[in-house]
């Protein structure tokens, strides 16, 4: 019976850190997707700020 509940607690912390590691993923995913997209938005306008001047 203590096998059984020790095996369940390691599914468990192992379910949630793979879980954490997946969501810590697509978390630096998601930043650099927004970094890139902020520079390409950045240079994009300063060019046009600079053609209008």
């Amino acid at each position: 019976m203590v096998l059984a509940i020790v095996l369940i607690v390691l599914a468990i912390l192992l379910g949630l850190g793979g879980l954490l590691f997946t969501a810590l993923k697509w978390l630096l995913i998601v930043a650099a997707v927004l970094l890139v997209a902020g520079l390409v938005a950045g240079f994009i306008g300063r060019g046009k700020a600079r053609s209008i001047r």
